[in-house]
C-alpha cells in the first residue's frame, strides 16, 4: 500500500510539472496569437501587403489549431491529476496506525 501511494505521488508530481509547462506554453501561444491578430488588423488597413497578410493568416491558423490541441491536452491532464488525487486520498483514508486485531 505504501509503495502504491509513493507511485501515485510520483505520478502526481510529474503530471503537475507537465501541467505547469503546458500552461506556460499556452500563455506564450496566446500572446503570440494576439500579436499576430493585431498585426493582421494593421495590415488589412493598408494596401500592398497581401503576401505578408497571407503569411500571418496562415501563422494565426496554425497557432489557433495548436492552442486548441494544447487546451485539450490540459483538460486531459487536469482530469488525470484529479483521478490520481482521489486515488491517493482513498489510499490514505485506508491507512491506520492502529494494530490489527
Amino acid at each position: 500500500m505504501l509503495q502504491q501511494g509513493l507511485e501515485i505521488q510520483s505520478n502526481l508530481a510529474d503530471d503537475r510539472k507537465e501541467e505547469a509547462r503546458l500552461r506556460a506554453q499556452h500563455a506564450a501561444w496566446t500572446a503570440d496569437s494576439a500579436r499576430v491578430r493585431e498585426n493582421l488588423n494593421v495590415l488589412r488597413r493598408t494596401k500592398g501587403n497581401a503576401p505578408l497578410e497571407q503569411e500571418l493568416a496562415r501563422k494565426l491558423a496554425t497557432l489557433e489549431r495548436d492552442l486548441g490541441l494544447l487546451s485539450g491536452r490540459l483538460v486531459q491532464l487536469s482530469e488525470t491529476i484529479a483521478e490520481l488525487e482521489a486515488k491517493l486520498k482513498q489510499l490514505l483514508s485506508d491507512v491506520s496506525l492502529q494494530p490489527r486485531s
